[in-house]
């Protein structure tokens, strides 16, 4: 199912090509962007920071091993977000290593580049900080510090990752090539497994969720006349 080939549309705005609106126009993104294919490494962690990584399309997954060796997943980025914003700012080597989620498009900027725009620019130390505030308000919901109970976050995750990387395929749905176990939006939501388990029938019975043949279809939004739902992969 996954190697099938479709002629579809981007429920998204489309790549993120850095133009004089975006908060990142000053880049100079004078190459084409790289393309990752699902489950390549755009950066190790433990690497040096040579390159920051301006998501175009698709999202990346962001993992982290542990004393014991054990890989766990701690964030999920989208178009238009800057990656190694951090590590590049406090010149430390990446904490994490970060993955592509289905096919990928990033561009690549320079460790100097970037270190020379906050040195020069006012504008672009105000978008940094602006998109390090953004990240910290997704984290809070994520992790449950935001009112938001176990449920509505999962929720509120499922409908990001449609609005961002869905693409509407002929018959009125939304696919996302995507693969992310039950532990990884657990994760991603600071919840367990079994609880995002026993949140599916939950969310089926509210006409959020449906299963089909090993996919998740999710309704995008609350209206009755919306046909667009998000089809994601989910393995155990």
């Amino acid at each position: 199912m996954a190697g099938r080939q479709f002629r579809s549309k981007t429920m998204h705005a489309g790549p993120c090509r850095a133009e004089s609106d975006s908060p990142w126009a000053r880049l100079r993104l004078g190459h084409p962007p790289l393309r990752f294919p699902p489950g390549a490494v755009v950066y190790q962690q433990g690497h040096s920071v040579d390159y920051l990584y301006l998501i175009a399309s698709g999202a990346v997954k962001l993992t982290r091993s542990d004393a014991n060796g054990r890989e766990v997943i701690v964030g999920l980025h989208l178009p238009g977000f800057l990656l190694a914003i951090a590590a590049a700012i406090l010149e430390a080597p990446h904490p994490d290593t970060a993955l592509a989620l289905g096919w990928c498009e990033v561009h690549r900027i320079s460790v100097r580049e970037f270190r020379d725009l906050r040195r020069q620019s006012a504008a672009f130390v105000r978008s940094v900080a602006h998109a390090l505030a953004l990240e910290e308000r997704r984290h809070v919901v994520r992790a449950g510090r935001s009112g938001l109970d176990t449920q509505e976050r999962l929720v509120v995750l499922l409908r990001d990752l449609a609005r961002s990387c869905g693409r509407v395929q002929p018959n009125g749905w939304v696919r996302l090539d995507v693969r992310l176990t039950q532990a990884d939006l657990g994760g991603l939501i600071a919840a367990s497994r079994e609880q995002v388990n026993r949140l599916f029938p939950l969310l089926e019975s509210r006409g959020v969720l449906r299963r089909s043949d090993g996919w998740l279809l999710v309704r995008v939004d609350g209206k009755a006349n919306e046909s667009a739902v998000t089809n994601i992969t989910i393995s155990a």
